[in-house]
């Protein structure tokens, strides 16, 4: 089962990927067979996602690095 979903996590990624690369989201709906705002909303998830992650890495570096000077 988890496969499944797996499968449709790499559906949208690649979605919003292609919705990304040709700055569409109408094209990459159509190319895709689903609705424009399906793919903003995943489009959205994606780069909130991408940046918490990135603000996330960056508190472990500053975190990591005043453990390195004490």
């Amino acid at each position: 089962m988890s496969s499944i979903i797996t499968e449709e996590l790499r559906f949208r990624k690649l979605i919003c990927e292609y919705a990304i690369k040709h700055k569409n989201n109408a094209e990459a709906a159509r190319r895709y067979h689903t609705s424009r705002q399906q793919v903003q909303r995943w489009g959205f998830k994606l780069i909130l996602n991408m940046y918490l992650m990135s603000a996330y890495c960056l508190i472990l570096m500053a975190l990591n690095a005043t453990k390195l000077r004490l």
